[in-house]
């Protein structure tokens, strides 16, 4: 047994099946909403895709979220989670540059999806056609920047 807090995640699996499933054994669109509400409150920002998957044990499969509202971003925004996906473009690729300024060199997926001062990778990807695209862009802006300055 440990000693965290109960949070708002550990509340979904006390709901009883009936009151999540609809009659072909899916979730319900309002499950699916509580359960990103829920994240988003236990986390105090959006959920990414990665955090739902870390707790695949608990919530449905990101799939699942995708299937049904269309994208991730459009489950989210079912939810009226506010997060990195309503950013501008140059937003998101400025917090891209100070990520790389910080480590000194361009980071990696993995280095951007565990700060949370960026948006995730998948996100970058989505916008720019690849990762190496949006790192690429970024550093172009950083660049334009400081040749401006």
């Amino acid at each position: 047994m440990t000693n965290r807090p109960i949070s708002a995640i550990d509340h979904l699996d006390t709901i009883p099946p009936a009151s999540h499933e609809s009659e072909d054994n899916t979730y319900t669109d309002a499950y699916l909403i509580q359960t990103l509400q829920a994240l988003q409150q236990e986390l105090d920002r959006a959920p990414t895709v990665l955090d739902v998957r870390n707790l695949g044990e608990i919530l449905p499969d990101v799939s699942t979220y995708e299937r049904r509202f269309g994208s991730w971003i459009e489950a989210l925004q079912a939810a009226g989670i506010e997060g990195a996906h309503n950013r501008s473009d140059e937003t998101i690729l400025r917090q891209l540059a100070r990520l790389a300024s910080c480590l000194d060199r361009a980071p990696t997926k993995r280095e951007v999806d565990a700060d949370d001062t960026t948006a995730s990778s998948g996100l970058y990807r989505n916008r720019f056609g690849s990762f190496s695209r949006a790192v690429e862009a970024a550093l172009a802006l950083t660049n334009s920047d400081t040749l401006e300055t």
